[in-house]
């Protein structure tokens, strides 16, 4: 929810003194509805010194905004409904809204729900993206220097076409092959509230509610791993690779710099006969904290390679324009930065945040430079309603719909991949497999 700044309205530091699991007064009365289990301040770095006082003076801004939202937490089996009503109708909530769940771009392979056409066959050194979108010519104009930031799954940490240093003994730095990723302004915020950190691997344990989860990985130390990895790895690629170390991969930002902010989670799965799964779920706080910051440390550019499929041609802010995600995209247009996002793989409408006008919405081609098409209907669903499945990129499908400024090569396009994992074996999508990636 977002707290109004208005004399007399409670702060998050009001909400942290208080024991949510003991009876007792609450900042609000809204929060006696449902048992909430706590009260966090949305944000994990919040403003110091000089720039929270600017905040403090300047309380309409975006910025300042994003330091008066709170997450509030309830039990699984709490009503939502008549809680939300009830935060709705306090004098100093401006705002309260439910957390909506994305899904990155490419689909894990689990996710599927039906059948895939292969990614294609091994294109050797080929990136044929770099010559469709004439970037030579771009690179004769601008060398290609900057800082992008990535909203993503993590990345593999030593790949040897993204990282800056090379350690060697005792921790110590042996040489510097110029890799473009930045790990001083890279963070993991995707289990927020509960832990956030600096280490952004795509594959890093952590606690597992369940042995069946535990164990997946053949290591028995109570953490749990993602089964599926590459995602972020191979957008930071599609970014900024640096060609010289190996590989032959190449950015299209030679030198740009890359901050990596994970939003991805693993989330276990149990059955009903006990069997683990380890699914990729991005954390509901985790896009607005990601967005805030890296425009906070100076970004250009950010990248949302992920979205949240609509179901009617009506933008998501246009209905909640003080949601937490919605406040984020402003908090990028206040300061300039350019906010790129996925439109979709599965052939409908622009999902959110694409189809908001403060990014600038991508679509994808294939190979031939045709818009990239895998559905036999061209009047049909992918294959039917709410499906996961990958039939194409989305596009302005209705007279009301947003419309893309690009679209670009996203099909059998080669890049990084984390080493020794699959993001999408049936796309062809992974490192071991050799061969392509479709997204």
């Amino acid at each position: 929810m977002l707290l109004s700044a208005a004399p007399g309205a409670p702060t998050i530091a009001d909400f942290e003194r208080v024991d949510f699991s003991a009876p007792g007064p609450r900042p609000l009365a809204a929060l006696n509805v449902g048992n909430p289990r706590g009260v966090y301040g949305l944000l994990y770095k919040r403003a110091q010194g000089d720039f929270a006082e600017y905040l403090r003076l300047n309380p309409n801004t975006a910025r300042a905004k994003m330091e008066r939202f709170v997450l509030v937490q309830y039990p699984t089996t709490t009503q939502l409904a008549p809680a939300r009503a009830a935060l709705r109708a306090e004098h100093f909530v401006i705002a309260a809204e439910e957390l909506i769940d994305f899904k990155f771009s490419a689909n894990e392979q689990h996710v599927a729900k039906g059948p895939i056409a292969k990614g294609g066959t091994p294109t050797g050194q080929n990136q044929y993206h770099l010559s469709a979108i004439n970037i030579d010519t771009a690179w004769l104009r601008a060398g290609g220097w900057g800082f992008v930031g990535l909203a993503d799954s993590g990345l593999m940490m030593e790949h040897p076409n993204l990282r800056a240093f090379v350690t060697g003994a005792n921790s110590v730095v042996s040489h510097v092959p110029g890799g473009n990723f930045l790990g001083a302004a890279s963070f993991d915020v995707g289990n927020l509230p509960q832990s956030a950190g600096p280490n952004i691997d795509e594959r890093k344990g952590v606690p597992s509610p369940a042995e069946a989860c535990d164990l997946l990985d053949g290591i028995d130390d109570n953490l749990m791993r993602l089964r599926f990895a590459g995602h972020g790895t191979h957008t930071s690629g599609l970014v900024g690779a640096n060609v010289r170390n190996t590989n032959f991969i190449e950015g299209v930002c030679r030198n740009c710099g890359i901050g990596m902010w994970k939003i991805n989670t693993p989330l276990c799965q149990v059955d009903a006969n006990n069997v683990g799964f380890v699914s990729s779920d991005i954390g509901p706080a985790a896009i607005p904290n990601a967005i805030t910051f890296l425009t906070d440390i100076g970004a250009q550019t950010i990248n949302l390679s992920f979205g949240q499929q609509v179901t009617t041609p009506d933008a998501f802010c246009a209905g909640q324009p003080n949601s937490a995600y919605c406040i984020a995209l402003d908090v990028a247009r206040e300061n300039d930065v350019v906010l790129v996002a996925s439109s979709g793989n599965n052939r409908r409408s622009p999902q959110f945040p694409a189809r908001d006008l403060r990014t600038i919405a991508v679509g994808g081609t294939d190979p031939t430079g045709a818009f990239w098409d895998r559905l036999a209907n061209p009047f049909g669903f992918c294959p039917f309603p709410q499906s996961e499945v990958e039939c194409g990129s989305n596009f302005s499908e209705f007279n009301t719909d947003r419309r893309q400024e690009f679209a670009v090569p996203a099909v059998e396009v080669r890049s990084t991949m984390y080493v020794g994992q699959n993001w999408n074996a049936d796309l062809g999508c992974g490192e071991p497999l050799k061969t392509v990636f479709s997204s």
